[in-house]
């Protein structure tokens, strides 16, 4: 097994008390709301079956006591069987009673369980791998809703820089330190075409994951839908649907065979001499009841979340597959922060392209979604400062490849040409240039970090 999965094993918390931010409301729809209520009902389920009286049978007035608990507990371990009651007599031939056999009322905790665990699948593999791409999500989260409870300047300006340094930082150590003219094709490939190559030194890695992980919901909802009408053994196709219009149109269980109250059950004891005595006993699952207004809830549960769980694949598609609308928004929020200057058109493409890429949009959104889009602005302000002010952005900014990242080899050479050519041409210090850069930018008065 890759060792790096089991690292990212280790490093999974099952911890309810830490609410975690690195996914938007429609995967939380899934992998919190619905496991908690798919758990709360299947405890419902368990304590009215291992603490309550499941069923209870009609049992011939000859049969004792123990008798009558043991044709109970016979009918309710096996299966039962319905026969409707506008029909006068019940089916002599086997097949014909057994056509309608009731089994899922044993197993419907279980299966409630399974489906629980299906619902946190996709948000597992999310957790799991997003962490191999260098950046931890959970931490730039968790750190920017922070910022938004902050009402102090000095304060808000520090955490915000804090953020955006390590995105800088995680970034830069995704930068490819290879160059060629291959190596060069297969970032334009990965920058234009998301899925066709993907990686983290191209940049993409988390925002394809991320989409992998959206399919998954969604594979997951409709599979269920499938699940649930093969488990109940029902012909309907939209089964929340089709039963609430039995409901109303006063189709009860009766006639319609849906949970079924009333069963028939058949068993058979051996008594001394080889002789066989077969009984039939009517048989009431009052559990029945809690099963039916619970799957017609999940049934339209299901709905809502398949709803909205297509709805956000295709808002984060079409946001971010699309090279145009990645730069239209970080570029908003360089515009509404007014820190684009006259002839910086040509680098706010290049700062989205080269600088950020897919993956550092991706973050960007994430944190407008979860600490709000001003949050998101001051960082996308202060990421806009690191990359314009670095060492040697000029000579980086030609660079559409990869490399030269931040504190990487090409900032360094581009560092000492700068130094060279000021002491040429007889330009202003180094300290006097640190000077003319903006308070908000990373590299001053790190000492406010707490």
């Amino acid at each position: 097994m890759d060792s790096a999965f089991v690292a990212g094993l280790s490093k999974l918390r099952f911890d309810s008390t830490r609410y975690r931010r690195d996914d938007d409301f429609s995967d939380r729809l899934s992998h919190t709301f619905s496991t908690v209520i798919i758990v709360a009902f299947s405890l419902v389920i368990s304590c009215r079956q291992y603490i309550g009286k499941p069923i209870a049978c009609w049992v011939p007035t000859e049969f004792t006591r123990a008798q009558e608990e043991y044709a109970e507990n016979v009918c309710w371990v096996t299966r039962t069987y319905y026969v409707s009651t506008t029909e006068q007599n019940v089916p002599h031939r086997e097949p014909e009673r057994y056509q309608t056999m009731i089994s899922y009322y044993q197993w419907v905790p279980l299966v409630l369980l399974i489906q629980a665990l299906l619902f946190n699948l996709p948000c597992l593999v999310w957790r799991l791998f997003n962490w191999q791409s260098g950046i931890q999500l959970s931490s730039i989260m968790e750190v920017a809703s922070d910022v938004e409870l902050i009402k102090d300047p000095l304060s808000r300006q520090a955490s915000v820089r804090y953020v955006a340094k390590y995105i800088e930082d995680s970034l830069g150590a995704q930068r490819e330190y290879r160059a060629g003219c291959l190596t060069k094709c297969k970032h334009c490939i990965a920058r234009n075409f998301l899925f066709i190559w993907f990686g983290k030194r191209y940049g993409n890695f988390l925002v394809c994951l991320y989409l992998i992980c959206k399919v998954l919901y969604i594979g997951n909802v409709i599979g269920q839908f499938f699940l649930m009408n093969k488990y109940l053994g029902t012909n309907y196709t939209f089964y929340g649907i089709e039963l609430l219009r039995d409901l109303a149109e006063g189709h009860e269980w009766e006639e319609s065979g849906n949970f079924p109250r009333v069963t028939l059950c058949d068993f058979q004891v051996r008594k001394m001499g080889g002789n066989i005595h077969r009984h039939t006993v009517q048989c009431v699952l009052p559990i029945n009841m809690f099963n039916e207004k619970i799957y017609i809830f999940l049934w339209f549960w299901l709905i809502l979340v398949a709803v909205v769980a297509i709805s956000s694949f295709s808002f984060w598609i079409y946001k971010s597959a699309f090279r145009s609308n990645r730069t239209h928004f970080v570029r908003k929020f360089l515009k509404l922060r007014s820190v684009l200057e006259a002839g910086d058109k040509k680098r706010s493409f290049q700062f989205v392209d080269d600088y950020l890429r897919p993956d550092g949009v991706f973050i960007l959104r994430l944190v407008a979604q979860n600490a709000g889009e001003l949050v998101a602005s001051e960082v996308a302000e202060a990421l806009w400062h690191c990359y314009r002010y670095r060492p040697g952005h000029h000579m980086n900014d030609g660079n559409r490849g990869g490399g030269g990242g931040v504190g990487g080899i090409g900032g360094i050479v581009a560092d000492s040409d700068s130094k060279k050519a000021t002491k040429r041409k007889g330009g202003q210090p180094q300290q006097q240039q640190q000077q003319q850069q903006p308070l908000n930018g990373l590299d001053d008065d790190p000492g406010e970090f707490v």
